[in-house]
């Protein structure tokens, strides 16, 4: 027995099961649960004993431990789970208390693998909630989803695109606006892939032996053809109406700009937003009268802040 001073860490990482002779049919739910999360250790052979205040650990043992890991590994490579992510140095035996004790480290899936799921069934999807197995809803799995696979919309490599499928002028533009915000900045040293490759617009995937620009970076700076011919549904607008009256005073469209790119759209529309948003207080900034007001000032931030770091896009375009 182990008292309980003695293993007391982060329980959303640790789990412990009774397994004498066989995995524990209950084993794929916190495989699924810590893959979906951060990862986390399996201890089979520790019984958890909730008795009384204080919890105690109890050392059932693993009666053949080579049988039990020959079982694990097979169901992992079945379809009980849709990821194998085991590899044999995350399966260790030990001894405790003369018993044998198998460890089992489950690494966190990778964004295109996730949900780790069991049975071939989105549903039977789980995540890791303090120190229990959360089997997701059905709202739950579809934010799940959505989350994710927006996660990886933005970085995929798009085939067959190249350098020939951005427009430098663009790009040239967006080194000026980076050097407007920060002239010694070391991105405008770079040459025109080095400096995608630091933005997150063109990536290098060493697993895949595959390199290209990604999916943000054909929005955010590709040539239109480009762009619709991977997005066909790509389309946005910037209009203003007069008052009641159903009636375009302004509008602008992709189809509007020299290369219909979401940084060009930006550019165009950003001047046209801080115009409405002004109002007649002023300040002096280097001796020129400026206006000023939350709007423009937060529109200012957003221009130098988060258009020059990692590309981040919402992928409406699909």
């Amino acid at each position: 027995m182990i008292a309980h001073q003695q293993f007391i860490r982060e329980k959303a990482e640790i789990e412990y099961k009774e397994a004498k002779n066989s995995v524990p049919k209950d084993l794929w739910h916190t495989y699924s649960a810590f893959a979906n999360s951060n990862g986390g250790f399996i201890l089979l052979g520790i019984k958890e004993n909730e008795q009384g205040h204080f919890p105690e650990l109890l050392i059932s043992g693993v009666n053949d431990p080579d049988k039990v890991i020959d079982e694990l590994f097979s169901q992992s490579c079945s379809e009980k789970v849709s990821k194998s992510l085991l590899k044999d140095n995350d399966v260790k035996i030990f001894q405790v208390e003369n018993k044998s004790v198998i460890a089992i480290y489950v690494k966190a899936a990778d964004i295109l693998d996730r949900p780790i799921h069991l049975n071939g069934d989105y549903r039977l999807s789980y995540v890791r909630l303090n120190s229990g197995d959360h089997k997701l809803t059905s709202s739950e799995l579809r934010s799940f989803i959505s989350s994710y696979s927006q996660k990886d919309a933005d970085g995929r490599i798009v085939p067959y695109a190249s350098i020939d499928d951005i427009s430098l002028s663009t790009l040239d533009k967006y080194r000026n606006l980076l050097k407007a915000h920060n002239s010694t900045s070391k991105l405008l040293t770079l040459s025109d892939e080095k400096l995608l490759q630091e933005i997150g617009a063109y990536k290098k995937d060493l697993a895949q032996n595959s390199e290209g620009i990604t999916n943000a970076g054909l929005l955010m700076f590709g040539k239109h053809y480009a762009i619709t011919s991977i997005f066909p549904h790509f389309f946005f607008e910037y209009y203003e109406e007069a008052g009641d009256v159903k009636r375009y005073t302004l509008r602008i469209t992709d189809f509007d700009l020299e290369e219909g790119n979401l940084f060009e759209f930006y550019l165009k529309i950003v001047p046209l937003i801080q115009e409405l948003g002004k109002d007649k207080h002023f300040k002096l900034d280097n001796l020129t009268r400026t206006e000023e007001n939350e709007i423009t000032d937060g529109l200012r931030k957003l221009s130098s802040m988060q258009l020059l770091t990692q590309i981040t896009l919402t992928m409406f375009a699909i």
